[in-house]
């Protein structure tokens, strides 16, 4: 069999993304190239070259992975150099079917789904290649994905955001201004007039985002008291949480928030669904699953006296990470909360909607949870695991720089020296 180097597949990616009118004989030519290698594992050949790569591994249905949506790799494996037009790639946010990728020159490039404009380039087309975001700064700093709608952040503190704004419910969204669709990115601005954003969080209707003076904000749906403000009540533009302490760090996922705050405790907040308010500051889990919630930052109970200084949370699970590189997680099938054993000095965490990934201080990567479609990269999809399992290796070489999870698929930046 013909070896394929990085550098082909790099040019037949660059020749998909820049040509509209690829003809049937092209399409099936391309289908044949890419079925030489889709037998292997990984699903395209491990780099050697010296760069900065994009190991992929997981669901790719919508080319969410930034790969030909035939190709459903169970183990790491690479994007061409080529992919991201030569530049490096810094963050990666990932959410159902759809990517964005942050390069270090404050570009943008999107993959995967394009419904609702989720891919912000200004047509209906799925991409499953990365391409650029239309109409963005090229000073983005940060980005982030929901279920519906992304989000990208300047270096300057301004919001973007674009996508889906309703669902079959109506009500606001998580766009933050009035538009039921947004095909490209749109600033934010009432409500968040003088404020400089540092970070975003989407769930599937509503945002939580974070400035620089540690106060919190939010809009959307309500429902569940997801926007933290002591109600249950729509919000179509940003408004601040009462919230008595600086603020660390946020996530969110559907219709649940959470936050890292300057004492080092966990608040949680919105629907407990799959139990992820987790125990409050008595040790008391909260009721019954789906019906029960708070509308309000609330403590929860993690018996440590180790601070937390990160957080993640999925559809099913949340994990937190203390300044000790510990981990405690909670959610469906984990109540009470526990710290995942195993593990230590971890500096980095994401959490899809039933797997997590995490980096350690010295760069290893390591999955856990649900495999079904290879999101742990360990070309088994029947082995699931609520132990952390390393995946460095001969199919992840270099120095991972970061991880990243979408809904079932997982993302490592890795520098090959």
């Amino acid at each position: 069999m013909q070896r394929l180097t990085t550098r082909s597949i790099a040019s037949y990616l660059i020749q998909r993304s820049s040509s509209s009118t690829t003809t049937t004989t092209q399409t099936s030519q391309s289908r044949s190239l890419f079925g030489l290698f889709q037998k292997a594992v990984p699903a395209t050949p491990t780099p050697t070259e010296p760069g900065s790569y994009v190991f992929v591994f997981g669901r790719n249905d919508k080319g969410q992975l930034g790969l030909p949506t035939n190709l459903k790799p169970s183990r790491p494996s690479s994007l061409p150099l080529d992919a991201f037009r030569g530049q490096k790639v810094k963050m990666i946010a990932s959410g159902t079917n759809h990517s964005l990728a942050c390069t270090e020159n404050g570009q943008v490039f999107a993959f995967g789904s394009n419904k609702d404009g989720l891919l912000g380039t200004g047509s209906g087309e799925d991409s499953s290649v990365p391409v650029p975001v239309q109409d963005l700064p090229n000073n983005i700093v940060f980005v982030a994905c929901g279920e519906r709608s992304s989000a990208a952040i300047t270096q300057d503190g301004k919001l973007f955001t674009w996508g889906s704004n309703k669902d079959f419910q109506g009500g606001p969204g998580s766009l933050g201004y009035p538009s039921s669709k947004q095909a490209t990115p749109n600033q934010v601005v009432k409500g968040l007039e003088g404020i400089i954003v540092k970070q975003i969080t989407l769930g599937s209707m509503h945002a939580v985002c974070l400035t620089t003076d540690g106060e919190a904000y939010s809009w959307g749906r309500g429902a569940w008291g997801r926007l933290g403000r002591g109600d249950s009540s729509d919000s179509e533009t940003p408004a601040k949480l009462d919230f008595n302490q600086k603020i660390v760090k946020l996530a969110s996922t559907k219709t649940t928030s959470g936050l890292v705050a300057e004492d080092g405790c966990v608040y949680m907040w919105g629907k407990n669904e799959t139990f992820l308010l987790g125990a409050d500051s008595t040790g008391t889990l909260f009721g019954g699953g789906n019906f029960d919630g708070t509308s309000a930052p609330t403590r929860m109970g993690l018996p440590t006296d180790d601070k937390f200084v990160d957080i993640s949370i999925g559809e099913n699970l949340a994990a937190a990470v203390t300044e000790s590189g510990e981990v405690w997680t909670w959610g469906k099938n984990i109540q009470p909360p526990r710290k995942i054993k195993g593990i230590q000095d971890v500096v980095e965490i994401d959490v899809g909607r039933s797997h997590m990934a995490f980096r350690t201080k010295d760069g290893q990567v390591y999955t856990m949870g649900d495999n079904t479609y290879n999101q742990l990269g360990t070309s088994s999809g029947t082995f699931n695991t609520s132990d952390p399992h390393l995946i460095n290796g001969e199919f992840l070489p270099g120095h991972p720089q970061h991880v990243a999870c979408g809904y079932a698929h997982t993302f490592v930046i890795s520098n090959i020296e």
